[in-house]
């Protein structure tokens, strides 16, 4: 069935290049919506996202146009579904997830390239090698044959599973590979450009830094011919993705030996398993001056160069960046081109909205058009962006932070407050100095009330419920919140 009507939200545009480039957000659902995948197809771009369907995890498809519009969108209320759910080939799109009773099973629909839903869900098992707790997480086309991969498990024991259909969505084969009695998870599967087929495992066997990284290539007969294992890494649950690049080398997201935390470097590895190099990511163990990034994906543009997505924490600035979403580029040999970082500052906590970038694409111009999600108000929206060839919003005011609010002169100055809060009629703010203006808005960022030059503001007009204001003092914008 359609969904014609979406929920869709203008959030911030650069008005010196008229809606070039833009950050803009999407819901589907009321709680919780995630955008996982966008491909360009036909010179149409279209997206995959996560949301709820009644009290059930589903998804939907929609196509956008290069502005950000939406054109059309179709609600699929019985297909859970990840990052690489998504495949296109022809005049097709396939999705395939999870939502079978029990989790013992895959699910797979075909839709038109309108969002019209060809023929019934389908169902994938084996007729006789049969499994629980079954999750799909990434799927592809290869040698005509579609590839509905992920993970499951047989008598305690778990697998990384590929099931290989052919053209009448019929079984073919079924591949079973790193068994593990305690976690081995196929996170991402990827056809190279010179014909092979990659798959990324994680194994964990239970035991305290003991989990490790597998890739295993295939020919274009399903023959296993190559497994690269990493050392033992740090037990982190941010999953293994990885690249192949035109070369033939091979991207590995891992943990750094810098830092206890895992996930964060990219390791690139030669046909014979060895290291070419590896970039560790910057990174300062929390506290006063706590930093990190954490990649969530790889993957190689058109143009040759490597894209990184993930999310960034920096708690050194005036205003902290924790956990907002972030992408940057580098050459094949581990160079950083750029970095950039989307800052949305919560108005009520004062602190940047949490946010992941989860995929993108490169236009055929060099610009970048990317997915994802961020916290809104505790709801998580699908986010939406299109940058320059230089990550840049705006090429003219382009800097390691892109502040996509309209507040990017404010500094937080956390020692402010207000008493007595909750109020009921008369405010007062603590501070030193007279403020030069206070703004009261409420939640949904509607302005509700102005004063000038005053230390105590009657409130008493106001609705019962919760607000924020800035206080202009000094020359920095300090947002604090308060109850009514």
């Amino acid at each position: 069935m359609r969904l014609i009507k979406i929920i869709f939200f203008f959030l911030f545009s650069f008005h010196l290049l008229a809606q070039d480039y833009f950050i803009k957000r999407m819901s589907l659902d009321d709680r919780t919506n995630s955008g996982k995948m966008i491909v360009q197809h036909d010179e149409r771009i279209f997206i995959l996202a996560s949301h709820f369907c009644d009290n059930l995890e589903c998804s939907s498809i929609a196509e956008l146009s290069e502005g950000g519009d939406t054109l059309w969108v179709t609600k699929i209320p019985d297909l859970d579904v990840a990052r690489g759910s998504m495949m296109i080939y022809g005049d097709t799109i396939t999705i395939a997830g999870n939502n079978a009773p029990d989790y013992t099973k895959f699910r797979m629909a075909h839709f038109d390239l309108d969002g019209q839903k060809l023929g019934e869900t389908i169902e994938i098992e084996h007729p006789v090698e049969k499994f629980t707790y079954k999750f799909q997480l990434t799927s592809v086309r290869f040698q005509n044959k579609t590839l509905v991969t992920g993970t499951g498990m047989q008598n305690s024991i778990e697998y990384g599973l590929i099931y290989v259909m052919n053209a009448d969505d019929e079984l073919d084969t079924l591949i079973m590979l790193e068994p593990q009695d305690k976690e081995s998870t196929m996170w991402e599967i990827a056809v190279g450009k010179n014909g092979f087929l990659y798959t990324y495992h994680e194994i964990d066997e239970g035991v305290l830094n003991k989990e490790r990284k597998i890739i295993n290539k295939f020919d274009k007969d399903f023959n296993h011919v190559w497994r690269y294992q990493s050392e033992d890494t740090y037990k982190w649950d941010g999953g293994s993705y990885g690249e192949v690049l035109e070369d033939g080398r091979v991207l590995l997201v891992t943990y750094s030996p810098i830092s206890n935390s895992p996930h964060s470097s990219i390791r690139a590895i030669n046909q014979d398993g060895s290291i070419d190099w590896q970039y560790n990511v910057p990174y300062i163990p929390f506290g006063d001056d706590g930093k990190e990034e954490i990649i969530g994906r790889v993957t190689q543009l058109p143009s040759g160069n490597i894209l990184c997505m993930g999310l960034y924490t920096d708690i050194t600035l005036d205003a902290p960046i924790r956990n907002s979403p972030y992408l940057y580029k580098m050459n094949t040999e581990g160079e950083i081109i750029w970095k950039r970082v989307f800052y949305d500052l919560d108005p009520v906590t004062g602190v940047s909205r949490v946010g992941l970038v989860k995929d993108a694409i490169e236009l055929e111009n060099g610009d970048i058009y990317g997915i994802g999600w961020m916290d809104y108000d505790g709801q998580r929206e699908v986010f939406i962006f299109k940058v320059d060839t230089d990550g840049c919003l705006d090429a003219e005011d382009c800097d390691l932070v892109q502040v996509i609010t309209d507040t990017e002169e404010v500094k937080i100055r956390q020692e402010i407050k207000v008493y007595p809060n909750p109020v009921a009629d008369v405010l007062t703010i603590d501070i030193e100095e007279l403020p030069e203006k206070v703004e009261i808005f409420t939640t949904n960022g509607l302005l509700v009330q102005t004063e000038n030059r005053v230390k105590e503001i009657d409130v008493s007009g106001l609705s019962t419920g919760a607000y924020y204001m800035k206080v202009y003092a000094g020359g920095i914008v300090s947002v604090v919140a308060f109850v009514k």
